[in-house]
């Protein structure tokens, strides 16, 4: 769940870096890109989450939904933890949870986590990058993409 963490961690980095340290903007276009940017990473955040966006027909279900039921259940729990406790001690308390060994709920979570970052992780580190708002609308069209075609997997 690595990159869920970070993925969290970049998003409120960035709001922060951008609006709550009274840093002005050169021009309106600079603040309504870092805006697009936020919404986006929101987007990104908002699927792994398993939020449904009516937006876009395709993505009956959120990522966590698409997993298997003893995957999706891995993440609930530990993502309830993880807003409490550490990760070794988050990675416990699931474990206990859900009556299985840490070790086999960490293998779980890493599957989860490499199927997050094969979907995500190049339109977020995109995101990080993008200097107009063409290239921020250009990486998210990327990703609905690529959710679309993991969507379609997860049918089968």
């Amino acid at each position: 769940m690595k990159f869920l963490m970070d993925l969290r961690r970049h998003h409120n980095r960035y709001i922060q870096v951008c609006f709550e340290r009274g840093k002005g903007f050169a021009s309106p276009h600079e603040e309504e890109l870092a805006r697009q940017k936020i919404d986006a990473m929101d987007l990104i955040l908002a699927f792994m989450l398993s939020a449904i966006d009516r937006k876009y027909p395709f993505m009956k279900k959120g990522f966590r939904d698409s997993l298997p039921e003893h995957s999706r259940n891995a993440v609930i729990a530990f993502c309830s933890e993880i807003e409490d406790h550490n990760y070794p001690r988050a990675l416990m308390r699931a474990a206990s949870k859900l009556g299985m060994p840490v070790g086999k709920l960490k293998v779980i979570l890493d599957e989860v986590d490499a199927q997050m970052k094969s979907l995500a992780y190049d339109q977020v580190k995109g995101l990080i990058k993008d200097r107009t708002d063409v290239e921020v609308k250009f990486t998210m069209h990327f990703f609905w993409q690529k959710v679309q075609m993991f969507e379609s997997r997860s049918l089968v």
